[in-house]
């Protein structure tokens, strides 16, 4: 016998529910058990069954419905984070990074600002942002804030780096560069 037909003789041996599969088992008066595990199984009609093997097969049914809904959000947040993106992108003269970060309550976008003082000037844009996102994003429920410039230990204190997407990250101001190369402007 060939490795290839005893390990299908060996597939065969086991049950179905030990290789991701479910057993039908008709059982005549038009019912047919449905078996998922050894302690999982129920009845239905085989007129209910045939109708959903038949859509499993066209891929049709609640796994297909569920790929289109899921393929629709990860379309809307993907234009939710352009939307972010391109905000941050038209500051970067205040705004050194973006990232999110997901809460219990939903989505929360922390801007990190150039500076180490609280910017207050930069509130009313970002209240303007938040508008904007709730009239365009109402399905990603979203706070809003500002941190000040800081070490990643401080803003960790707000941002879990290891899960938190980077939405935006300024360039380096070209006076920046300089100073880090040890030319002066002056």
């Amino acid at each position: 016998m060939s490795a290839q037909s005893e390990a299908k003789v060996r597939a065969a041996a086991r049950p179905a529910w030990d290789i991701g599969l479910v057993t039908l088992d008709f059982k005549g008066k038009g019912e047919v058990l449905v078996r998922v595990s050894e302690t999982d199984f129920f009845l239905i009609r085989a007129k209910d069954a045939a109708e959903a093997c038949a859509r499993a097969v066209r891929g049709e049914g609640d796994k297909a419905a569920e790929l289109v809904e899921f393929q629709k959000f990860l379309e809307r947040f993907n234009q939710f984070l352009v939307a972010l993106r391109e905000w941050c992108g038209a500051r970067p003269d205040r705004i050194s990074a973006c990232y999110l970060t997901v809460r219990d309550a939903g989505l929360a976008v922390y801007m990190v600002t150039r500076t180490e003082d609280y910017d207050v000037n930069l509130d009313a844009d970002i209240d303007g942002l938040r508008d904007k996102l709730e009239s365009s994003f109402a399905d990603c429920p979203t706070e809003l804030g500002q941190l000040p410039a800081g070490t990643q230990d401080e803003l960790a204190c707000f941002i879990d780096f290891q899960r938190a997407i980077k939405v935006y990250d300024a360039p380096v101001p070209s006076s920046a560069g300089a100073l880090a190369e040890g030319k002066t402007t002056c």
